[in-house]
């Protein structure tokens, strides 16, 4: 079984849109999709998930 949430991504600028727009940012699964990403939050805090918006960036380099 894959993990789909692992964890919240607390940053200043995610805390701002939380409670301005009460939108949620969490690190997910490189292989899960939208569909499935919606229903684990869904399940998990037994809310209605509106729309998922994903971002898929890249680690930084060592020197």
């Amino acid at each position: 079984m894959k993990t789909i949430l692992i964890k919240p991504l607390i940053t200043e600028k995610n805390t701002s849109v939380q409670e301005t727009l009460n939108q949620y940012s969490f690190e997910v699964g490189i292989k899960c999709n939208k569909i499935e990403i919606k229903k684990a939050v869904q399940d998990k805090f037994n809310v209605r998930v509106k729309e998922v918006n994903t971002l898929v960036s890249k680690g930084k380099k060592k020197s």
